[in-house]
Order: structure tokens, then C-alpha cells, then sequence
């Protein structure tokens, strides 16, 4: 179960650090503070699956690049899964990342 106290005058909570998703309980705290009027946003690595988040939550999803080491484990998923509200990141370390990151897009 999830509890919360939640100060007045927050309008804004930013679910972040390691990869939040792995924490079963995320999705219900998402809809909890939604249900208190707060805009929920969420940074996710893109491994796992967004879907398990109630619709409204913004969700921030990181592209791996070649450079990263971990272009494989992007969920392809997950990008067809983004609405209007949701942000993709990309951390660009080469022109060969930019290349991968524009064509990824474009995509």
C-alpha cells in the first residue's frame, strides 16, 4: 500500500532515479497523486514497459545511443506508447549518437 502526505502548494512530482519502474508500487503512486491533483512526471531509461502507467502521467523515456552501450535495450515499444504529453531523451556523446538520434527520430 501506498501512503502519502503531500504538501499543499506542490503542483509538481518528478518520479526519477535508477530506473523507477522497477519498483512495482510506481504505477499506484503515479495514480494516487494524479487523484490529489498533482501533474505527475516520470524519467524512465526505456527498458521496461511505460504502459503500466495510468494515462496523464508524463513520461520522460531516455533513447540509449551507440555510446552508451545500451542501444539494446531500448523497448521499442515504449515509443510507439508516447502521447502528446511525453518527452524523449537523448545524451549525445558523437556525431555518430546525432546520426542514430536523428535517424531514430525520423523513424
Amino acid at each position: 500500500m501506498v501512503l502519502l502526505a503531500v504538501e499543499p502548494g506542490i503542483p509538481l512530482v518528478e518520479i526519477t532515479g535508477g530506473e523507477p519502474l522497477l519498483e512495482k508500487q510506481v504505477p499506484e503512486l503515479c495514480r494516487r497523486l494524479m487523484e490529489r491533483g498533482l501533474e505527475v512526471m516520470i524519467e524512465t531509461n526505456g527498458s521496461l514497459d511505460i504502459s503500466v502507467l495510468p494515462d496523464g502521467v508524463r513520461r520522460i523515456v531516455d533513447c540509449k545511443l551507440p555510446d552508451s552501450g545500451m542501444a539494446d535495450h531500448n523497448l521499442r515499444s515504449n515509443f510507439t506508447n508516447l502521447t502528446e504529453l511525453d518527452e524523449v531523451k537523448f545524451v549525445i556523446s558523437s556525431r555518430r549518437d546525432f546520426d542514430y538520434a536523428m535517424e531514430f527520430i525520423r523513424d
